[in-house]
């Protein structure tokens, strides 16, 4: 082979190759952003796994304030339960209370107007002896006059 020939198979090849050369290069710079998005995802992946790890930690405390939250959920259905047993004991009591003061004013009431008939039953007595006294005193008074007329003694009065 000659210098000639060997000069246009290097021609052929270069101009081949240029154009290889050139999509290298493209490759290359497409290799070269892939790392740099692999890096880029790799980064969001570290974060991403933080992410879920405080997620999780996160998600503990959560269920445990849930099941807390549970526990005092029941206790307030506790509490309710046993504020409605005390309204309604509450209730009966109230009702119990305003049927003894019923019977209590209903009482009174009676007291009240057996008080008043024994008054005036009193007041008719006391009258009577007043009456029954007073006419004693005048004859009395006229008795004992005529004793000292009749013992020709001088009044007392």
């Amino acid at each position: 082979m000659t210098q000639d020939e060997l000069n246009q198979i290097r021609g052929v090849v270069r101009e081949e190759i240029e154009p290889l050369k050139q999509d290298l290069s493209g490759l290359r710079q497409d290799v070269s952003a892939l790392k740099e998005d692999v890096t880029t995802l790799k980064k969001g992946v570290s974060t991403l796994k933080q992410d879920v790890s405080t997620l999780k930690e996160d998600m503990v405390v959560v269920k445990k304030d849930v099941s807390s939250l549970k526990g005092d959920v029941n206790t307030l259905k506790g509490d309710v339960a046993t504020l409605k047993e005390d309204v309604t004991s509450l209730k009966k009591g109230q009702e119990t209370l305003t049927l003894q003061v019923e019977v209590i004013n209903r009482n009174q009431q009676r007291a009240g107007r057996q008080s008043q008939a024994d008054h005036q039953e009193i007041m008719e007595r006391l009258v009577k002896i007043a009456d029954i006294s007073g006419k004693d005193d005048k004859a009395l008074e006229r008795r004992v006059d005529r004793i000292e007329r009749h013992l020709n003694l001088q009044p007392a009065k």
